[in-house]
């Protein structure tokens, strides 16, 4: 479904559900409505407990084929001089900015079978200082752990910047590789230049990135939350408006 035929479902259903009595909606404002569905059914679908069918990525191949399209896999880049750091035998790495959930990761050592893969744990801040004051203070033989530290522009690129801590020396050259679910780019259903207005700082039309199969949902989410906004202060709306529809 494009951009334009997404625009004329949610025309028909939005009229539909408030009897014709609902102000018009302009073409940024659709924009959003769809842009936070699809956003809200991403989210949703990988917490099992927020969906009506009660299932993740894992549980159900049309879950895969709903995302399959935005799943990505990247050998990430190393940080040659990383101005935060914890340990001496660790690595910094920029993760791409467009991250939204990342699905497996893993360090790998090549052409070296005991460091083939390490696996990566994500631990907190404290979690991190309750380790180092344990009497072995590193992480287990194939283990890395993994710290997310900061948030920075690169070369006008934004990224957000982990550190990995594996048990092991630096010098075995290891590859950072991440398979990740990116974040799609914004429902636009008409070009938004000539109102001086962006999404995700992108104005041209934009059809969603999402399979098909999911499409249908995605315009009936935006029109539920299309609905909740028109009729405000309504207090039984606005709590049947948290009912997922997926």
């Amino acid at each position: 479904m494009t951009a334009v035929e997404m625009h004329q479902q949610f025309e028909l259903l939005y009229n539909n559900i408030i009897s014709n009595q609902a102000p018009g909606l302009n073409s940024y404002e659709i924009s959003q409505f769809l842009t936070k569905a699809q956003l809200e059914k991403l989210k949703n679908y990988f917490n099992p407990k927020s969906n009506t069918l009660k299932e993740g990525l894992d549980d159900s191949k049309k879950r895969q084929l709903d995302f399959s399209n935005i799943i990505t896999t990247v050998e990430v880049s190393k940080l040659l001089n990383p101005t935060v750091f914890l340990e001496d035998v660790d690595w910094v790495y920029k993760v791409p900015s467009n991250t939204l959930m990342i699905l497996n990761e893993y360090l790998t050592v090549p052409n070296h079978k005991e460091y083939s893969d390490l696996h990566i744990t994500s631990i907190n801040y404290d979690e991190y200082t309750r380790r180092k004051q344990r009497y072995y203070q590193k992480p287990l033989k194939y283990e890395s752990w993994k710290l997310v530290i900061d948030h920075a522009i690169i070369d006008d690129v934004p990224y957000d910047i982990v550190e990995l801590i594996p048990n092991v020396s630096k010098d075995l050259g290891y590859i950072y590789k991440l398979r990740y679910l990116r974040m799609p780019v914004p429902i636009i259903i008409e070009d938004l230049s000539s109102l001086g207005l962006t999404i995700d700082g992108i104005s041209s039309v934009s059809n969603c990135e999402l399979d098909v199969e999911i499409h249908d949902e995605i315009v009936q989410r935006a029109v539920e939350m299309a609905k909740a906004a028109y009729i405000q202060g309504d207090l039984k709306s606005s709590i049947e408006i948290g009912n997922r529809s997926e």
